[in-house]
């Protein structure tokens, strides 16, 4: 497929010629066919740049992007984000700046359900962190995340909850609100005022206070 004038810009760092050709009515979300949008187009130059030019890394083109509403969670090949794209790919930077974006989206949202999938086995579960596989955060207006984890890391997308499942004699994974006295039953219905994010924590205030969420080796460490 011919790359359009936006990607060019983008495989140019032409920023100037960016920002016009999104003044213009480009879409920032301009994907070539197989998810390759201008956002992880810009994410995978900046990390040849630093690799190949040996300058300091640079983060400009995710940056602009970022201001003119590319999404940073979208969907693409291998069910991979552009967060994960560039944590994976050591372009720490331009990480940060996503995972910062995503939070500055919740904060100062209700949070009006909070999803839940767990390991069952023979109608008995472990402890609260213990169960745990992974879950997701509905916020007022319909926005849902995932929030699942991987070894040390934490890696959100926009998935929606599926249906439980059995798994023969390993038991069952149950989908299903988070109910009280688990510790993630009480963001549901609070309203977040602040809160960090980096590449293995997610630490959410609200009203009733603060929650924290880390991934260790695949385990859930809840705090304080």
């Amino acid at each position: 497929m011919a790359i359009t004038p936006a990607h060019l810009a983008v495989e140019h760092l032409d920023l100037p010629l960016l920002r016009d050709l999104l003044d213009a009515g480009q879409d920032v979300e301009d994907d070539n066919g197989d998810g390759w949008t201008l956002l992880r187009h810009a994410i995978d130059v900046e990390i040849d740049g630093f690799h190949q030019g040996g300058g300091p890394l640079q983060v400009d083109a995710t940056a602009l992007l970022l201001a003119r509403g590319a999404d940073p969670l979208r969907i693409g090949e291998r069910n991979s984000t552009p967060v994960w794209e560039a944590e994976s790919r050591g372009h720490w930077l331009a990480a940060e700046l996503l995972r910062a974006w995503v939070l500055s989206g919740w904060i100062g949202r209700r949070i009006e359900a909070v999803t839940e999938a767990r390991h069952w086995f023979e109608g008995r579960r472990d402890g609260d962190a213990e169960s745990l596989l992974h879950f997701w955060l509905t916020f007022e207006g319909g926005v849902t995340v995932q929030v699942h984890g991987m070894g040390d890391h934490l890696l959100l997308s926009p998935l929606s909850p599926y249906p439980s499942y059995a798994m023969d004699e390993h038991g069952e994974t149950r989908v299903e609100p988070a109910h009280k006295p688990d510790r993630l039953a009480s963001l549901t219905g609070r309203r977040l005022l602040g809160g960090s994010l980096n590449s293995s924590t997610l630490r959410l205030e609200s009203e009733d206070g603060e929650l924290t969420i880390r991934v260790e080796a695949d385990e859930w460490v809840f705090g304080p």
